[in-house]
């Protein structure tokens, strides 16, 4: 398999919302001749962060369960290769389970999975590290 296409916020969050049927179909369709040439579909991992933005904001207002049960949605269709998959999944576990900011958790799970040290001067994400690292 090799890497064809970066996918935008924007496409990923039509596949998740399902709110216009005629960029819904054309983005299935895609999916599928794509798969089908066994071809890879990246997600950055900026366009993870924009997409707990938009879909835990104003408009969507998801709650940090439904957040992580739509990425679920992705990850389940096993045609997407996310960049830093693994920290990726710890980040969804630390933020469903606290009420820390996306960016804090994605630099908690990466500090954990890369074994580095996290610095910081805001106390509860340093708390949260100290659990989530039992240091």
């Amino acid at each position: 398999m090799t890497f064809k296409y970066i996918l935008d916020t924007n496409f990923i969050l039509r596949l998740l919302v399902k709110d216009n049927e005629v960029q819904l179909q054309e983005i299935v369709t895609f999916i599928e001749k794509t798969v089908s040439k066994n071809e890879i579909m990246l997600i950055d991992k900026s366009v993870f962060f924009e997409l707990c933005f938009v879909l835990t904001g104003k408009i969507y207002q998801l709650s940090r369960s439904q957040f992580n049960s739509k990425i679920q949605e992705i990850i389940d269709l096993n045609c997407f290769e996310f960049e830093d998959f693994k920290i990726i999944i710890e980040t969804l576990k630390i933020y469903t389970e606290n009420n820390l900011d996306i960016v804090d958790c994605y630099l908690i799970a990466k500090a954990k999975q890369e074994n580095f040290e996290f610095k910081t001067f805001d106390t509860k994400a340093n708390k949260i590290y100290k659990q989530v690292t039992k240091k």
